[in-house]
């Protein structure tokens, strides 16, 4: 029984990421905070506190929901803002479509050009 069910490919779930940032001498110890007050929250599949050397001021925080993130408060300074993970990949794996693709707006343009009498 166990074998067959490792043999499925695994299925990701839909999720939404919060991306938390801040800048200046305090962003990453803000952050490291704000990165501890997430722990034990509902619907938190995992987070990291990222910073790069190329942006020294800048610190960041990528959290991984199964819901919508809770409505709470920012440290001082601090932007987020929530994407829907729309496709994922795996290693190994190919690019799995979480969210249906949406559909093209209309090209009003075109639709108005074809309804025009020809010579007008």
């Amino acid at each position: 029984m166990a074998g067959a069910m490792a043999s499925q490919p695994a299925q990701i779930p839909p999720a939404q990421i919060w991306y938390v940032e801040s800048r200046g001498k305090d962003a990453l110890s803000n952050l490291h905070a704000f990165l501890n007050s997430l722990r034990g929250l509902p619907g938190l599949l995992g987070a990291e506190l990222l910073t790069s050397p190329a942006q020294p001021d800048l610190a960041l925080v990528a959290s991984r929901w199964s819901a919508p993130p809770p409505d709470m408060q920012l440290p001082p300074g601090a932007r987020g803002w929530t994407f829907e993970v729309a496709a994922s990949c795996r290693p190994g794996s190919e690019v799995q479509a979480l969210q249906a693709e949406p559909e093209p707006a209309p090209d009003r343009k075109a639709a108005s050009s074809a309804r025009r009498e020809p010579g007008t």
